[in-house]
Protein backbone atom coordinates (compact mmCIF):
# COMPACT_ATOMS: atom_id res chain seq x y z
CA UNK A 1 0.00 0.00 0.00
CA UNK A 2 2.52 2.40 0.72
CA UNK A 3 4.62 1.89 -2.46
CA UNK A 4 1.26 2.82 -4.47
CA UNK A 5 0.44 6.03 -2.56
CA UNK A 6 3.78 6.68 -3.39
CA UNK A 7 2.87 6.50 -7.01
CA UNK A 8 -1.01 7.67 -6.81
CA UNK A 9 -3.27 8.82 -4.70
CA UNK A 10 -5.35 6.12 -2.67
CA UNK A 11 -8.53 8.07 -2.35
CA UNK A 12 -9.10 8.23 -6.13
CA UNK A 13 -10.16 4.71 -6.57
CA UNK A 14 -10.01 4.93 -10.37
CA UNK A 15 -6.43 6.24 -9.99
CA UNK A 16 -5.40 3.27 -8.22
CA UNK A 17 -6.89 1.10 -11.18
CA UNK A 18 -5.39 2.72 -13.80
CA UNK A 19 -1.98 2.54 -12.04
CA UNK A 20 -2.38 -0.99 -11.28
CA UNK A 21 -3.16 -1.66 -15.10
CA UNK A 22 0.02 -0.60 -15.96
CA UNK A 23 2.23 -1.64 -13.17
CA UNK A 24 4.53 -4.26 -13.88
CA UNK A 25 3.52 -6.75 -11.20
CA UNK A 26 2.63 -10.27 -11.80
CA UNK A 27 -1.09 -11.06 -11.80
CA UNK A 28 -1.19 -12.88 -8.40
CA UNK A 29 0.55 -9.30 -7.06
CA UNK A 30 -2.24 -7.68 -8.67
CA UNK A 31 -4.60 -9.87 -7.03
CA UNK A 32 -3.37 -9.55 -3.34
CA UNK A 33 -3.05 -5.63 -3.97
CA UNK A 34 -6.56 -5.22 -5.23
CA UNK A 35 -7.87 -7.53 -2.22
CA UNK A 36 -6.18 -4.74 0.61
CA UNK A 37 -7.63 -2.11 -1.98
CA UNK A 38 -10.58 -2.89 -1.50
CA UNK A 39 -10.42 -3.24 2.20
CA UNK A 40 -8.74 -0.06 3.00
CA UNK A 41 -12.10 1.50 0.52
CA UNK A 42 -14.47 0.21 1.74
CA UNK A 43 -13.20 1.33 5.61
CA UNK A 44 -12.78 4.79 4.05
CA UNK A 45 -16.34 4.66 2.82
CA UNK A 46 -14.71 5.06 -0.95
CA UNK A 47 -16.42 3.35 -3.73
CA UNK A 48 -13.79 0.75 -5.16
CA UNK A 49 -14.86 -1.42 -7.72
CA UNK A 50 -12.38 -4.54 -7.74
CA UNK A 51 -10.93 -5.32 -10.78
CA UNK A 52 -10.18 -9.38 -11.23
CA UNK A 53 -6.78 -10.56 -11.81
CA UNK A 54 -6.26 -14.23 -12.07
CA UNK A 55 -2.64 -15.70 -10.87
CA UNK A 56 -0.81 -17.71 -13.13
CA UNK A 57 -0.11 -21.04 -11.63
CA UNK A 58 3.40 -21.94 -12.07
CA UNK A 59 6.07 -24.79 -10.88
CA UNK A 60 8.24 -24.00 -8.33
CA UNK A 61 11.87 -24.05 -9.18
CA UNK A 62 13.82 -27.47 -8.10
CA UNK A 63 17.30 -27.07 -8.32
CA UNK A 64 19.54 -30.18 -9.60
CA UNK A 65 21.71 -32.63 -7.84
CA UNK A 66 24.64 -30.72 -9.18
CA UNK A 67 23.60 -27.15 -8.19
CA UNK A 68 22.42 -28.35 -4.50
CA UNK A 69 26.36 -29.83 -4.34
CA UNK A 70 27.64 -26.76 -5.91
CA UNK A 71 26.29 -24.87 -3.40
CA UNK A 72 27.03 -27.21 -0.47
CA UNK A 73 30.32 -27.11 -1.08
CA UNK A 74 30.39 -23.34 -0.76
CA UNK A 75 29.42 -23.01 2.59
CA UNK A 76 30.96 -23.22 6.31
CA UNK A 77 31.08 -26.53 8.28
CA UNK A 78 27.72 -26.45 10.12
CA UNK A 79 25.95 -24.76 6.85
CA UNK A 80 26.84 -27.22 4.62
CA UNK A 81 25.86 -30.08 6.76
CA UNK A 82 22.71 -29.14 7.59
CA UNK A 83 21.94 -28.69 3.95
CA UNK A 84 23.37 -32.09 3.25
CA UNK A 85 21.37 -33.15 6.01
CA UNK A 86 18.06 -31.70 4.72
CA UNK A 87 19.01 -32.87 0.89
CA UNK A 88 19.33 -36.85 2.40
CA UNK A 89 16.75 -36.96 4.32
CA UNK A 90 14.18 -34.51 3.14
CA UNK A 91 13.68 -33.21 6.54
CA UNK A 92 11.93 -30.23 7.36
CA UNK A 93 14.42 -26.90 8.31
CA UNK A 94 12.37 -26.70 11.95
CA UNK A 95 12.88 -30.59 12.30
CA UNK A 96 16.87 -30.61 11.28
CA UNK A 97 17.27 -27.99 13.31
CA UNK A 98 15.97 -29.89 16.32
CA UNK A 99 17.88 -32.75 15.96
CA UNK A 100 19.86 -34.28 18.92
CA UNK A 101 22.89 -36.20 19.42
CA UNK A 102 21.33 -39.26 20.35
CA UNK A 103 18.86 -38.63 16.99
CA UNK A 104 22.35 -40.31 15.20
CA UNK A 105 22.88 -43.89 15.31
CA UNK A 106 26.13 -43.66 13.72
CA UNK A 107 26.55 -47.65 13.60
CA UNK A 108 23.38 -48.12 11.16
CA UNK A 109 24.10 -44.66 9.62
CA UNK A 110 20.49 -43.91 10.51
CA UNK A 111 18.81 -40.57 11.51
CA UNK A 112 15.63 -40.62 13.93
CA UNK A 113 13.69 -37.03 12.77
CA UNK A 114 11.35 -35.82 15.13
CA UNK A 115 8.22 -34.27 13.05
CA UNK A 116 6.45 -30.82 13.15
CA UNK A 117 3.54 -29.70 11.56
CA UNK A 118 1.23 -33.05 11.62
CA UNK A 119 3.88 -35.24 10.13
CA UNK A 120 5.27 -38.60 11.18
CA UNK A 121 8.35 -39.47 12.90
CA UNK A 122 10.72 -40.90 10.42
CA UNK A 123 14.12 -42.97 10.54
CA UNK A 124 16.07 -42.30 7.30
CA UNK A 125 19.37 -43.63 6.37
CA UNK A 126 22.34 -41.05 5.60
CA UNK A 127 25.19 -41.48 3.73
CA UNK A 128 29.22 -41.39 5.69
CA UNK A 129 29.57 -38.33 3.72
CA UNK A 130 26.59 -36.40 6.29
CA UNK A 131 28.02 -38.46 9.11
CA UNK A 132 31.64 -37.13 8.51
CA UNK A 133 30.11 -33.70 8.35
CA UNK A 134 28.16 -34.13 11.63
CA UNK A 135 31.09 -35.71 13.44
CA UNK A 136 33.29 -32.85 12.51
CA UNK A 137 30.77 -30.40 14.44
CA UNK A 138 31.33 -29.12 17.74
CA UNK A 139 29.78 -31.48 20.00
CA UNK A 140 28.83 -28.93 23.09
CA UNK A 141 25.63 -29.24 23.33
CA UNK A 142 22.85 -31.70 23.65
CA UNK A 143 21.63 -30.22 20.30
CA UNK A 144 23.38 -30.64 17.06
CA UNK A 145 22.84 -27.13 15.49
CA UNK A 146 22.24 -24.89 18.43
CA UNK A 147 22.85 -24.08 21.90
CA UNK A 148 19.68 -25.97 24.10
CA UNK A 149 19.10 -23.07 25.86
CA UNK A 150 18.71 -20.65 22.86
CA UNK A 151 14.49 -20.97 21.24
CA UNK A 152 14.79 -22.85 18.38
CA UNK A 153 13.02 -20.70 16.22
CA UNK A 154 14.53 -17.64 16.98
CA UNK A 155 18.43 -19.22 16.41
CA UNK A 156 16.98 -20.83 13.08
CA UNK A 157 15.72 -17.74 11.60
CA UNK A 158 18.75 -15.95 12.73
CA UNK A 159 20.52 -19.10 11.30
CA UNK A 160 18.48 -18.21 7.84
CA UNK A 161 18.96 -14.84 7.43
CA UNK A 162 22.69 -15.09 8.52
CA UNK A 163 23.35 -17.51 5.42
CA UNK A 164 21.29 -15.69 2.99
CA UNK A 165 18.69 -17.17 0.56
CA UNK A 166 20.69 -20.62 0.81
CA UNK A 167 18.55 -22.44 3.24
Amino acid sequence: MKAIAKRTDLFDSEGVKAYLAKAKLTDGRKEITVTYLARFHEFMHIPFQKPRYNRVDTLPFIPTEAEIDARTAGLGKKSAAFMQLIKETVARPGEAWALKWTDIDFQSMAISITPEKGSRARRQKVSHQLLAMLNALQKDWSMIFHRPDIDPIDSLEWFRRRNGKVL
